[in-house]
């Protein structure tokens, strides 16, 4: 039998129980649910509790993928409610793994050979005393050489003097901080996780403990519903002048979220929550304008990185 679950089928249910052709449809988080469902296909007798505690669930089986690098989950879902985000949808609630659960998975990677890590938390710096910073301090200890990505933008409000140079020393060489705007009416609209003072002093922060440019990043959302270009132009200036790379995050409509559904009616084609497609139903000149800043960006990021930071 063929289980869906996952992004797609968490967002757009009705969509992929009609056209997956999958048997098994699992919407929301879906570990617990998908391990009680083989349980059920296999005949296993099933507890409902047996799952119940994220700290039972069976470790990430990285030795199914030969690869060099592995993907790493500390926690699920993310307490703040950002008005383009899902992750709420996908995971109500913001569940942690505990520190030392997340240290033997590091080791058995390095074990194997693998030194990539790439941390795919949706909230990771978020009470780091408890959780992050422990983590970071067992890899010291142990004496583990990896270098640790940050793909998902950080929070960057969390970061203080002291965890940027524990975050340097662990071995962190790929760190990417949400921004998304520097219009503080429009950071307050979102979800208000972060102002344009708190991120500048996180930045200041982060190069005084050795980040290098081509070590730093800042996601910068372009094509909320009433957010003007310009706006995203004035963000990439200022990222760029604070010696940080510019990575621009083209807006996404996603269902069930307020910004997705003020910018596509319900029942909208899943392709049109597409980032690649959505531009193009502002019109061509859209779509130049976008691009110019696009340019921008990657020209001020070659500026930087060849360089460094100033």
């Amino acid at each position: 039998p063929v289980m869906l679950g996952g992004i797609y089928a968490t967002l757009c249910p009705d969509h992929a129980q009609q056209h997956s052709g999958a048997d098994y449809l699992i919407a929301g988080p879906g570990v617990v649910a998908a391990l009680q469902l083989v349980d059920q296909v296999t005949g296993q007798d099933s507890n409902p509790e047996r799952f119940a505690d994220p700290q039972a669930w069976p470790a990430p089986a990285h030795t199914f993928v030969p690869r060099p690098y592995a993907g790493i989950l500390t926690s699920w879902g993310c307490p703040f409610r950002c008005t383009y985000c899902a992750s709420h949808r996908l995971h109500p609630t913001f569940v942690r793994r505990e520190p030392s659960t997340v240290l033997d998975e590091i080791s058995a990677c390095v074990r194997r050979g693998i030194r990539d890590l790439a941390f795919y938390d949706d909230a990771l710096l978020l009470d780091a005393k408890r959780h992050l910073v422990p983590i970071l301090e067992g890899v010291l200890v142990r004496g583990l050489q990896v270098r640790f990505h940050s793909p998902n933008g950080l929070h960057a409000r969390e970061i203080t003097a002291e965890l940027a140079v524990l975050m340097r020393r662990a071995g962190f060489c790929t760190v990417r901080l949400s921004l998304e705007t520097v219009d503080p009416a429009r950071q307050q609209a979102t979800g208000a996780k972060i102002s344009t003072g708190a991120f500048a002093q996180a930045v200041a922060h982060l190069q005084t403990a050795g980040f290098a440019a081509e070590e730093l990043g800042a996601y910068i959302l372009a094509g909320l519903p009433g957010q003007p270009l310009a706006e995203t132009e004035a963000t990439v200036r200022f990222v760029l002048g604070l010696g940080v790379q510019a990575k621009l995050a083209l807006f996404s409509p996603i269902p069930g979220t307020p910004d997705g559904d003020r910018a596509l009616p319900a029942g909208a084609d899943p392709l049109l929550h597409n980032n690649t497609v959505y531009p193009y139903l502002m019109g061509d000149g859209y779509v130049r304008e976008l691009q110019c800043i696009k340019q921008l960006a990657k020209e001020g990021n070659a500026a930087l990185t060849s360089r460094g930071t100033p």
